[in-house]
């Protein structure tokens, strides 16, 4: 569904072509080969995010208000997932802009999306904060769990953005698509539409804010998946029509759009090869696990010590690990 919606925004913001590319970019991207296969709600939060951007677009163009709530439920979605996509306000408020211009900030309608996307996730991490102060259990937000955000630890450190870089090369783009994303980003919009320019920089910043949650995890970038598929595909839509081996001693033997396909093909296997980065467990822990099966009846409750993910997490509620629960088939 993700990349229906993508593909149609991609022909919204500038044509079939690059769609249809942007699209394939976004299926074959390593990270998303894998996280889409994963028990978390991290694909559903990509698609989430996609879907609020486009029903946005299409409702600024059309005024249906199906269109209006279906961004709306979307965008709240994808906040109540993760508190930090209100970034996605960045994007859509660049395509309010560019219709309404200075009196965007008088429509009411805008007023009324604000208020459908905020007042359920206050209420909602309202609960979680209440559910915290009783049980203690949390990945923390503000308090409880280990912070998340970024500090000047971070934003000094070079080897925090190195993390960042190579994450997008390895595990998004690859090699190939680096280069193709890099030409697409420089290439100007013909309907001048710079939705995913917009979307981009909000979740720069995003990455700059929560910086211990993007070094540490590096599911925390799906979001930007779609992004940079735009991105590639204008690159390689591009250069499709260019006759860039003319006059050149390969011209007879190879064309552009053959050296292309040859390139995507070799993402795809580089983007196959980089998802086994991600299948790595540790045997230990699954042994820990299936002795625990072992060693209880099936509908024994067992608890499992406060676990500390490095000596760094100085927390006064350490964050519990599910994995031995699911390994062991128990419950806590």
């Amino acid at each position: 569904f993700s990349a229906v919606l993508l593909f149609h925004l991609t022909q919204k913001l500038l044509d079939d072509k690059t769609a249809i590319w942007a699209t394939l970019f976004f299926m074959i991207s390593p990270m998303n080969i894998h996280f889409s296969r994963t028990f978390m709600p991290t694909s559903m939060l990509v698609c989430c995010s996609i879907a609020s951007i486009y029903y946005f677009s299409e409702w600024i163009d059309k005024e249906k208000w199906s269109f209006f709530f279906a961004s709306a439920l979307s965008t709240t979605l994808a906040v109540l997932i993760k508190p930090t996509s209100l970034h996605l306000g960045l994007p859509l408020l660049y395509l309010a802009l560019r219709k309404y211009k200075i009196s965007t900030f008088s429509q009411w309608r805008i007023g009324l999306f604000a208020l459908l996307v905020l007042m359920p996730s206050f209420a909602w991490y309202y609960h979680a904060r209440q559910l915290f102060l009783e049980t203690h259990l949390t990945f923390g937000i503000w308090a409880g769990g280990y912070s998340k955000f970024g500090n000047p630890t971070y934003w000094l450190n070079p080897s925090f953005y190195k993390v960042i870089v190579l994450r997008i090369v390895n595990h998004i783009l690859t090699l190939p698509g680096l280069v193709l994303a890099t030409i697409g980003f420089f290439l100007r919009v013909e309907k001048r539409n710079y939705v995913a320019f917009w979307w981009g920089l909000a979740f720069a910043i995003d990455i700059f804010i929560v910086a211990e949650g993007h070094q540490t995890h590096d599911y925390y970038q799906m979001p930007l998946v779609p992004v940079l598929s735009i991105y590639a595909g204008q690159g390689m839509n591009y250069l499709w029509g260019k006759d860039l081996l003319k006059d050149s001693f390969l011209s007879h033997m190879l064309t552009t759009k053959s050296v292309l396909v040859i390139l995507f093909i070799l993402m795809s296997i580089a983007g196959l090869l980089q998802t086994r980065e991600y299948l790595q467990f540790d045997p230990k822990r699954l042994e820990f696990g299936q002795r625990i099966e072992q060693l209880t009846e099936a509908d024994s409750l067992v608890i499992i010590g406060g676990w500390r993910k490095g000596s760094q997490l100085q927390v006064e509620y350490p964050p519990c690990d599910p994995i031995d629960f699911y390994i062991s088939h128990r419950k806590g």
